[in-house]
């Protein structure tokens, strides 16, 4: 904490629990609604010194300033160094309040409202589903408050209390790389081959990060490792080094090496694009990046680069050229973006 933090903070208290409890929440969220990224853990350790054992009060507060307590909530909720059992409880409070809430903008019968993060995801979701700019998207957070708990629950070894948890949050998100990687594990742990070849296959759809890229990838191979498909598990897991990040994916080595002896071969072969047309006739099952993906990136890219937005270009950038490296205006827009923030 600053010590400018601090002082700020330190001037409005007063000494009464209840007054200083709502002080601190609205200084908080204050700082949050202004721009402010970043809220000092000591901070938030602080807000978390208000809510006593009986968090269940809080239900009150949350139904008389929701924007409030469960902003608040949230970022306490979401930080590490803060009581796991009292997160949990802060999990469980903002669960039984996102269930039992009705959404903002009720959706029409046999449509459902989403709630996305992201620009790419919004105008991803818009350019699949073909719907207007905002059509059928909900502002409250219910993603993150089930991602969150999901994590708490994660966090405490309750892994089977964490998937229903992780199921509502893709209900709420499914674009989101990180919830659809968790299923994903959860799926491959319990050997489920047909859902983890359709959620891997959705997974791989929908990411445009090439670490996340290869990770579906190999997720997908697993799939046909499962069924038995030996030939189309390697060409997966072969195309999903080119998105490698060392590192994230444990045991790498002795799941290829695995496929390559149930395929009789010692030793990694290399794959042509005539193979993988031969392997997989049908495009769309091919080890590759989406299409679509790309194509929203490019349209972002060209939007922020024309709002002079320069940071956001360079955070697609790097994705963008592995896939498309020959993409000549796309490039000039990079070169130009790193001119203008150097």
């Amino acid at each position: 904490m600053t010590d400018y933090t601090y002082d700020k903070l330190k001037i409005a208290l007063t000494g009464d629990f209840y007054v200083d409890q709502k002080v601190v929440f609205n200084f908080i969220f204050q700082r949050v609604t202004t721009g402010d990224k970043y809220i000092p853990t000591d901070i938030l350790i602080l807000a978390a010194s208000y809510l006593g054992d009986d968090i269940t009060k809080f239900r009150r507060l949350i139904m008389e300033d929701e924007d409030l307590y469960v902003a608040v909530l949230l970022l306490i909720l979401r930080d590490g160094q803060i009581d796991v059992f009292k997160r949990k409880k802060i999990a469980d409070l903002l669960v039984e309040y996102a269930k039992k809430r009705k959404p903002t903008n009720p959706p029409e019968k046999g449509r459902f409202n989403y709630n996305l993060t992201s620009n790419f995801e919004k105008k991803f979701y818009q350019k699949v589903a073909n719907t207007a700019p905002g059509e059928n998207l909900e502002e409250f957070p219910y993603y993150a408050i089930y991602y969150e708990a999901a994590y708490v629950y994660i966090e405490l070894g309750q892994q089977v209390a964490s998937f229903p948890l992780l199921g509502h949050a893709h209900q709420w998100n499914p674009f989101s790389p990180k919830v659809i990687h968790q299923i994903c594990e959860w799926v491959k742990r319990e050997q489920d081959e047909a859902n983890l070849m359709r959620i891997s296959t959705w997974f791989l759809r929908v990411v445009y990060s090439f670490d996340y890229i290869g990770i579906a990838m190999r997720y997908v191979g697993y799939s046909y490792y499962l069924s038995g498909e030996y030939e189309k598990a390697y060409a997966f897991y072969f195309q999903s080094l080119r998105y490698e990040v060392k590192g994230v994916t444990p045991n790498l080595n002795e799941e290829m090496n695995e496929i390559l002896n149930k395929l009789g071969v010692e030793e990694p072969y290399e794959l042509t694009p005539s193979d993988l047309k031969k392997l997989f006739p049908n495009p769309a099952e091919r080890p590759v990046p989406s299409e679509t993906v790309f194509d929203v990136v490019r349209e972002l890219m060209v939007e922020h680069f024309y709002q002079k937005e320069y940071t956001e270009v360079l955070r697609f950038a790097p994705h963008y050229e592995k896939v498309r490296p020959s993409d000549t205006k796309i490039a000039r827009i990079i070169k130009t973006s790193q001119k203008q923030l150097a």
